[in-house]
């Protein structure tokens, strides 16, 4: 009984301790992840535009209202498209002070990159983020041309996957109208001085977080160890101990809570050796092989499938169950193979092998 209780205790503290780490690993997780591609425009004309170089800081500005699991990449584009910060998990602070602002406005290759980024079948919230002054141009018609569908392209695409597309736009000398954008993306305008301000209040309402998370804060930390992982290997022990257990006394619970209260007699047939006597007490509510039995009394005569003849305990003896090839009679009637039947106090069970025959007799401890 003592057994009993122990095996129970072990088994609900294990459930215990698995439920716990459940909750304990997925509580960071809780909501979808994020993948921000944010597109810089440092074309020529953002001098005006941008003189002190405000749109730089208004990324990294939004960047840091991300978390580490979330993702983003930053784009510079010009002519050409500049990487200045890879698609991956957000860690490390890009470095965007050296921005040059120089070149055309190759809006279209910059959106087709972010797009190729993005594509696909992940479950994370996606968002693009563009920052410009302006509309596609290109040195040539034809140039400008291409770009301009490749912008086409690419926010058919982002509607296609759900990504919503927004563009800061930053006003230019002359009231340029973003035509190209409209009807594609979501339109904020901003000036140089709110654009930090705006972009905080864009990524606040993105996040739904009030405060966002500093970058200095976030580069300084050291990674610590998930605070879960001395319950995580609690569990794991709690649980080899309590499957060990089960192992051992789970047949206790299949056969009705019974437990041995007898021991086995075994006799060789044409054998001059005593008898054997096997304690059952000691297996408490285990299912036995015939062949275990065998082994623990020494005896290493040629028997055959006595790893398929399987006792258990029953309320009053013990039962016997016979998959093996060997013939088994009970008061003279034979068990089938595939059959299982009750063994009681002072019964005897005959059983017959190729070359050698074995009698049983069950004997009960009870007074």
């Amino acid at each position: 009984m003592m057994r009993k209780k122990l095996a129970i205790s072990i088994a609900r503290i294990f459930i215990f301790f698995l439920i716990l780490t459940t909750v304990v690993f997925s509580v960071p997780n809780i909501g979808l992840c994020r993948e921000y591609i944010f597109l810089l425009d440092k074309s020529y004309s953002m001098n005006d535009s941008d003189p002190q170089k405000r749109a730089p800081l208004a990324i990294k500005a939004m960047l840091g209202f991300l978390k580490e699991d979330d993702k983003a990449a930053v784009y510079a584009f010009g002519t050409d498209i500049e990487e200045l910060y890879p698609f991956s998990f957000v860690k490390n602070q890009p470095n965007l002070a050296e921005i040059n602002y120089e070149g055309y406005t190759n809006t279209g290759k910059a959106a087709k990159t972010a797009f190729n980024a993005l594509k696909g079948e992940s479950d994370p919230k996606k968002s693009v983020v563009i920052v410009t002054d302006g509309e596609i141009m290109m040195p040539t018609k034809e140039g400008t041309l291409i770009s301009a569908q490749e912008f086409a392209a690419a926010m058919e695409g982002f509607s296609r996957e759900k990504i919503p597309v927004y563009v800061f736009t930053l006003p230019m000398e002359r009231e340029e109208e973003y035509s190209l954008y409209s009807g594609y993306a979501q339109a904020i305008p901003v000036t140089e001085a709110n654009l930090t301000e705006k972009a905080e209040e864009f990524m606040r309402n993105e996040v739904k977080e009030p405060e966002p998370i500093p970058y200095a804060e976030k580069t300084e930390e050291v990674e610590e160890e998930s605070n879960a992982l001395p319950y995580v290997l609690t569990a794991i022990v709690l649980g080899i101990l309590a499957f060990g257990l089960w192992r051992k006394f789970g047949d206790f619970y299949m056969n009705g809570n019974a437990l041995y209260s007898g021991k086995l007699i075994v006799y060789i047939t044409d054998s001059d050796s005593k008898p054997y006597v096997y304690d059952l007490l000691r297996h408490g509510g285990e299912k036995l092989t015939f062949s275990r039995i065998l082994r623990d009394l020494r005896i290493f005569l040629d028997f055959e499938d006595t790893d398929r003849l399987i006792f258990s305990p029953s309320g009053n003896g013990v039962y016997l169950l016979n998959n093996s090839n060997a013939t088994v009679v009970k008061n003279g009637d034979i068990l089938l193979k595939g059959d299982k039947f009750e063994v009681l106090p002072n019964e005897r069970i005959h059983l017959t092998f190729e070359e050698n025959e074995v009698e049983l007799i069950y004997k009960t401890l009870k007074p």
